[in-house]
């Protein structure tokens, strides 16, 4: 057991390693520096591009909403001449039940006679 009781035996027979203290400083290297021009310059490219493309997705996503709106519109209408239709046809058939012949129909059908 050594002096302290945390060290390993072995390792405390193990060569140790110097490091040599030199008076010369450490060279750190650099990256080559990149003008300020051609980064903004690759900024506005990259600004363009994505531009564009937001651009035309826009586009095309108004267009198709365009092409469906018209489409319901002209279903919409369709619906509303339909309804018309309809209504002006209901219009005929109440005016013929409410005619004299009719009314006169309907009480011999179900028993009724002309009083006089």
């Amino acid at each position: 057991m050594g002096v302290a009781p945390w060290i390993d035996e072995k390792a405390a027979t193990q060569p140790v390693a110097r490091t040599r203290a030199g008076k010369t400083r450490g060279t750190v290297s650099t990256a080559p520096r990149v003008s300020v021009v051609k980064t903004a310059f690759l900024h506005l490219v990259g600004f363009a591009a994505l531009s564009a493309v937001t651009f035309s997705l826009m586009t095309l996503m108004g267009r198709s909403m365009q092409a469906a709106a018209h489409k319901q519109r002209s279903n919409a209408e369709q619906r509303i001449e339909a309804a018309r239709l309809d209504v002006l046809d209901l219009g005929r058939q109440v005016t013929a039940l409410m005619s004299t012949g009719a009314l006169d129909r309907w009480a011999v059908s179900h028993g009724f006679t002309r009083p006089g």
